[in-house]
């Protein structure tokens, strides 16, 4: 490592923005980082001191992509690298997508597009209202049922949580983001059939055997929530559709948590299940 040069020659203001800048860079890049800008001030002292404060600007300004690109090159032991900050956006991504989706057609967008709330109060809560006697399960053909129990048992997922939407996240989620680098087209048909098949079996043969009952009333997928907002607003090295598809499925899995947790989503839920 070089050694810094001397600041004599430069101002107090011009050292203390030198120092205040260095402050926001890792440890052990900052005494590196503090005698290339005070080199260069030095510099332009000589030349044209008026360039000093352009100088300071262009350096504030790019300071992020520094750090980025510093936390890139050498990442220190205790920060969770860009890569793998990237690799599990990309499972949460994939992954969310099915169960959040399925969940939020499937259960309060049919619950309020049908006047769920509505037709149980004007019966007295006498008359109970079966989910699959409203579309798509009534009114679409029937060899379209197999079709729709693939949303169906999605929002299944989510609604038991747990391990299942931990299953149903990091296997299709994992796989996926796997089969997304090969180029065969063979085998991204084998996992976009054979991943959530499995899942949904496993799901299904779990749901009859418990019952259906919940399991963690949300708290997993609130947490995944969490991760996937955090993720999406952080991990830079994402496009930008990528970062807001995780906050929207953050969004969406935050308000899974949240209907666990509230009148009206108790009663959607429930009605869900019945």
């Amino acid at each position: 490592m070089k050694s810094t040069p001397s600041a004599v020659g430069l101002r107090r203001v011009e050292c203390a923005i030198v120092s205040l800048l260095c402050l926001m860079l890792p440890l052990r890049f900052r005494e590196r980082q503090r005698g290339e800008w005070t080199g260069d001030l030095m510099s332009l002292a000589q030349v044209d001191p008026a360039a000093r404060w352009r100088y300071l600007a262009g350096a504030a300004r790019t300071l992020p992509s520094l750090r980025s690109s510093i936390g890139r090159r050498d990442a220190s032991p205790i920060e969770v690298s860009s890569g793998v900050r990237e690799t599990v956006a990309r499972i949460l991504l994939l992954g969310m997508t099915w169960p959040i989706l399925s969940w939020s057609v499937w259960v309060p967008t049919r619950y309020l597009a049908f006047d769920i709330p509505g037709r149980l109060a004007r019966s007295g809560y006498t008359t109970p209202i079966d989910p699959q006697s409203v579309w798509p399960f009534e009114g679409t053909p029937s060899w379209l049922r197999l079709v729709w129990t693939v949303p169906h048992l999605g929002a299944w997922a989510v609604v038991m949580g747990g391990p299942f939407l931990l299953a149903a996240v990091g296997v299709i989620g994992t796989v996926t983001a796997v089969l997304r680098r090969r180029r065969r087209r063979v085998h991204r048909l084998t996992a976009a059939v054979a991943a959530p098949a499995a899942v949904l079996l496993a799901v299904a043969w779990t749901a009859v055997s418990t019952g259906l009952i919940i399991r963690d009333d949300g708290y997993v997928a609130g947490v995944l929530g969490v991760a996937a907002a955090v993720l999406g607003a952080t991990t830079s090295s994402l496009r930008n559709r990528t970062r807001t598809a995780l906050l929207i499925l953050g969004v969406g899995a935050i308000t899974v948590f949240l209907s666990f947790h509230t009148a009206a989503g108790i009663a959607m839920l429930t009605w869900f299940q019945d």
